[in-house]
């Protein structure tokens, strides 16, 4: 008999990670020693993991597989990349430093002998600060994706479809699933024949050929992006589908980061995400007033 989604724990039933554990560390979701340094141990769990939550893709709680690959996929990049890890350990270290600490010591308890209201501005007021390297990181990690996912993998898409094209395979395609492409990109072909000819004779050719163009690119990426979805990208180079793939898996990666970056912290106010936003707000309104006091009048 299936157990209930709702009471389902896939961290302590998968990875024997206990209910006070929860939310694990990436070191504790590895399954490795805290701060481990070695890259070969820490790529070694990392697969030794995901493998094993790969074997429940299929059954009741496929959602679950998904989205804790996801999150060792994300484990498995930041403490590969130094850079990263260094600034995980870091906040880890600041973060099992405060559960440990004794009351008193505890970062914005109350130092002995001053009134709490005088030291409530020190942990109340100015708390947010400590959010602000987290708030930066999500911007950072927020373009990276938006880049990956609007330019690198439409990209990837476009090269395979133009190898697919190149090989006859939408030709082949049971039931004539792409049609219009042909038409399209002869269409395309012929804006730049007529524009090599008459090319300083009139800017709306120019303007019809780069929609040509521009229709020719997305009907190879899609050609690319479905024939992916139908398994049949065999056609296409190798290199192609892995640069696809190992897009895809650092994207998934960075939709985990920042969906944790998204939850507010314990005895805070503001979410990394939405402060990151407000100071993004902020930035702007300062550079459009700037603009407006240097511009000439």
């Amino acid at each position: 008999m299936n157990q209930p989604e709702g009471t389902f724990d896939p961290y302590h039933k998968w990875l024997g990670i206990a209910p006070a554990q929860q939310p694990p560390h990436y070191y504790r979701l590895l399954g490795i020693e805290l701060f481990e340094e070695d890259p070969e141990v820490i790529a070694a769990a990392a697969d030794r993991q995901m493998a094993h939550v790969r074997t429940f893709q299929t059954g009741p709680h496929a959602t679950w597989s998904q989205r804790i690959l996801n999150e060792l996929a994300a484990a498995r990049l930041c403490l590969l990349d130094p850079r990263r890890k260094r600034e995980y350990d870091a906040e880890l270290r600041a973060q099992l430093a405060a559960e440990t600490q004794p009351g008193d010591a505890r970062v914005g308890a109350t130092p002995r002998g001053v009134p709490p209201a005088q030291a409530a501005p020190q942990g109340a007021d100015f708390a947010w600060i400590r959010l602000l390297p987290k708030a930066i990181r999500y911007l950072r990690l927020e373009a990276h994706r938006l880049w990956l996912q609007h330019s690198r993998l439409p990209g990837l898409y476009w090269q395979i479809g133009l190898a697919l094209y190149q090989e006859g395979w939408h030709e082949r395609t049971a039931g004539g699933l792409y049609p219009p492409l042909q038409d399209t990109i002869a269409e395309a072909d012929r804006s730049v024949i007529r524009t090599r000819r008459s090319r300083w004779r009139t800017l709306g050719r120019l303007w019809r050929a780069g929609l040509a163009h521009r229709r020719r690119a997305m009907a190879l990426a899609s050609l690319g992006e479905q024939a992916l979805a139908e398994q049949r990208s065999a056609c296409a180079p190798p290199v192609l589908t892995e640069s696809l793939q190992s897009v895809l898996a650092r994207v998934s990666a960075l939709r985990s980061e920042l969906r944790e970056l998204a939850q507010v912290p314990s005895g805070q106010v503001l979410s990394p995400r939405r402060l990151a936003w407000l100071v993004a707000a902020g930035m702007a309104g300062s550079a459009t007033l700037l603009w407006s006091w240097l511009r000439p009048w």
